[in-house]
């Protein structure tokens, strides 16, 4: 597009001047699909994800109030509860691993020399050094 930069410099000039739902009204009318881009607080507060319990919270070892996105349906009327917490980094390395065929010797190769991260337990409960 030959006159990209100054189209934008004019939009923007122009769309600073009014409010964010002004602007949103005044689209809408005119037919323009647009939506306004949201932060994460404002997506989290939204009266319609609040209201149909998108969110849900649950304990994690480094975040003391954890909010995270539910499942996108309903079982007998409820939304599935959030059984546990996002893996920590490297958390399920090990176990990943020995599914994928890698023995115990292999495994700890990979993570000492870097290729792998992990942490926890080995597979079959041995401690694991990180």
């Amino acid at each position: 597009m030959q006159h990209r930069e100054a189209l934008h410099a004019l939009i923007e000039e122009r769309t600073r001047e009014r409010a964010t739902s002004e602007l949103a009204a005044a689209l809408d009318a005119a037919g323009v699909p647009a939506s306004p881009i949201r932060s994460a607080e404002d997506v989290a507060a939204d009266p319609q994800a609040l209201a149909l319990g998108i969110y849900q919270t649950g304990t994690h070892p480094t975040i003391p109030m954890l909010m995270s996105v539910g499942l996108p349906f309903l079982l007998g009327g409820d939304r599935p509860p959030l059984r546990r917490h996002p893996p920590m980094h490297g958390e399920h390395t090990r176990e990943v691993l020995a599914e994928l065929g890698f023995r115990h010797p292999e495994v700890e190769a990979l993570l000492g020399s870097a290729a792998a991260a992990g942490t926890g337990r080995a597979p079959g409960g041995r401690p694991a050094d990180g």
